[in-house]
């Protein structure tokens, strides 16, 4: 991630921990470059929880989210990002899924 070589900045690494249909528990779910200082561009203002509610982004973290067939089968990685939503939720957004659903995440020490 980032440029070969490079050994400054931070990275926050998620690890699923129920896995599901695609994506068993154990593996990376995402990972984002913390030290961008909570600002990018392409990421989405708002977005939309499971049950229809839209919840206003405070800040954004570039990263990358793992995308899977069922049972792991071809694994890939897409952009996405980490949002603080208000309210201190957080939330991670692949890029080509930013129009749909997201899943909350609470609790979520940054």
């Amino acid at each position: 991630f980032g440029n070969e070589g490079t050994t400054n900045g931070t990275i926050l690494v998620a690890t699923k921990v129920t896995g599901d249909a695609h994506v068993p528990a154990g593996e990376i779910t995402w990972f984002v470059d913390v030290t961008s200082g909570g600002v990018h561009n392409n990421a989405p203002s708002t977005i939309r929880d499971q049950s229809d509610t839209e919840h206003r982004v405070v800040r954004s973290w570039y990263g990358m989210g793992t995308l899977s067939f069922p049972s792991f089968t071809r694994p890939s990685w897409d952009d996405g990002w980490l949002l603080e939503l208000e309210g201190n939720n957080f939330a991670f957004c692949w890029s080509q899924f930013r129009w749909e659903k997201h899943t909350i995440l609470h609790e979520f020490p940054l």
